[in-house]
């Protein structure tokens, strides 16, 4: 797997030398967190069928709440993940490289604790998640439960792989946090296929998703300790600042959550059930399909943030935000105008008429928004690397009770259409507040955007969306076979136009340095 994202990675002891942040190590980290995220994102496209086949809907279904429990349990480490990535970035750009064992022992040492207490109260609780909160069938009731005690086992785990990950990541070392999790991701996938094909039942799958995170742990533990650094003591403060900074952070992980899903709910309590789903569809396929490349682009950004901030180079820092939206607005503002022109037909072809119907104005202003959230990942990184994850958290505070208050309106004025209304307009007052705080609180100048081509982006998705709606139109006297040709032959011009004149010489630098080593 490690040749999917890569050359295979290479140590050199201890040393904890972080490679140089230039612009082409950001670029190159970039891609591989993409790629990692796309390949086992494909695998459980490919998968799920056939294990929902061989489980059926009821197992299915735990399984699948197993798979939610697992990933937001990372609320537990009350941001301590993303405080070891910091402290680890800063103390390679200030050349302390001492400090780095002792940073992340402090972290494994409390994500360990997190992790122990959140599995146990897990353990404990399975026989009530089993029969009150989910209300199993008596007939699997014994199975499930004992599936989610065992599941309980795998909180510590993927907790203290959390910081260790965090550490590599401090490090620049994407490749190394690739070349594990990509095959951990596809490997949880894989045992659940096999596992349902085998016949082990719930129960026996989740033991082989335990013992492939437990893999994944030693195998991390190996590439840390060889490839950065060991575990040193620790002074009692450590404990205090990794709490401190990941306070704030888990604030933002509780509240942000809630901000996502507050609008199914109240669709659900002020409409109907069927509102709910006319809402949800377009909302996963364009979530999904979107989020994939700024997640990639924001975590690599975040510790060249603190470390720039660390070495005080706040030049580098703006100029980095100014390039990132830039890029951003290029590919995720391209797939939005698709999305925008051609809702109805997406909606159509997917779903069927009757969600074309529904749903089609909910996606497009729900493309538009998460176009905003997108580009606001970027000052979003930039500050909590910067040491101010306190603004983001406090934005969301204040976000909440307007956004709440908002969506309620909203859903019962427009229902579906409301409620991305409600959704996009607290991702752009959201972004409004990033963007004014990156200027005030971090020098993020308005002359780093203008530097790095906005203008011309902004310009030439305009006339890309414009030919879009122009094709559209046109296609009521044209054969479906004709459209999509020219669609096709429009997105290839789009990117020789790109290559041409939206992206300067840096950017095809970088491009063409990438490709060579390919």
């Amino acid at each position: 797997m490690a040749s999917i994202i890569g050359a295979r990675p290479q140590c050199s002891g201890r040393s904890g030398e972080q490679p140089p942040i230039t612009s082409r190590t950001l670029f190159r980290n970039s891609l591989l967190n993409l790629i990692g995220q796309v390949v086992p994102l494909l695998v459980g496209v490919a998968a799920v069928p056939f294990i929902v086949r061989g489980l059926g809907p009821e197992r299915f279904g735990l399984l699948s709440i197993a798979w939610v429990v697992l990933g937001y349990s990372a609320v537990l480490d009350l941001g301590i993940s993303r405080a070891s990535t910091k402290f680890v970035a800063e103390a390679l750009a200030k050349g302390d490289k001492e400090s780095v064992g002792s940073i992340v022992a402090t972290a494994v040492v409390a994500q360990g604790i997190l992790g122990a207490a959140g599995g146990l109260t897990f353990v404990l609780a399975a026989p009530s998640i089993v029969s009150v909160w989910l209300k199993v069938p008596a007939s699997i009731a014994p199975e499930a439960t004992e599936a989610f005690r065992f599941l309980g086992l795998a909180v510590p785990l993927l907790m203290v792989s959390g910081s260790l990950s965090g550490a590599l990541q401090g490090a620049q070392r994407f490749d190394l946090v690739n070349a594990i999790q990509v095959p951990t991701t596809v490997g949880i996938y894989l045992a659940a296929l096999f596992g349902a094909w085998l016949g082990f039942g719930l129960f026996g799958i989740i033991v082989l998703i335990v013992v492939v995170r437990g893999v994944a742990l030693v195998g991390l533990l190996v590439v840390y300790t060889r490839c950065l650094a060991g575990f040193r003591p620790f002074p009692a403060s450590m404990f205090r600042a990794l709490l401190s900074f990941g306070g704030w952070v888990s604030v933002s992980n509780v509240v942000g959550p809630i901000l996502v899903y507050a609008d199914r709910v109240l669709l659900g309590s002020l409409v109907s059930a069927a509102a709910v789903g006319y809402y949800a569809a377009p909302y996963e396929v364009v979530t999904r399909a979107l989020w994939v490349l700024p997640t990639a682009i924001s975590t690599t950004l975040f510790p060249g943030f603190s470390a720039w901030t660390a070495s005080g180079d706040r030049r580098t820092l703006s100029r980095t935000c100014g390039r990132a939206v830039k890029y951003l607005l290029l590919l995720v503002g391209g797939a939005v105008a698709v999305l925008v022109v051609f809702a109805d037909f997406v909606l159509h072809f997917w779903l069927g008429p009757e969600y074309a119907e529904h749903s089609t104005w909910a996606m497009r202003i729900l493309s538009v928004g998460v176009l905003i959230n997108s580009l606001a990942t970027v000052p979003y990184a930039a500050l909590q690397g910067s040491g101010r994850p306190d603004l983001t958290a406090k934005f969301h505070l204040l976000e909440l009770p307007v956004y709440i208050v908002a969506a309620w309106f909203l859903v019962s004025l427009w229902d579906v259409t409301g409620a991305a209304v409600a959704w996009s307009a607290r991702a752009a007052l959201d972004g409004a507040l990033l963007f004014w705080a990156s200027r005030r609180f971090l020098g993020v100048s308005q002359e780093s955007f203008y530097e790095a081509g906005i203008g011309k982006v902004l310009t030439g998705l305009l006339g890309f969306g414009l030919i879009l709606a122009g094709v559209k139109a046109c296609s009521i006297y044209v054969g479906p076979l004709f459209q999509w040709s020219v669609l096709v032959l429009i997105g290839v011009s789009l990117l020789g136009v790109s290559w041409a004149a939206l992206l300067d010489d840096v950017d095809r630098r970088l491009i063409l340095a990438w490709v060579r080593r390919r």
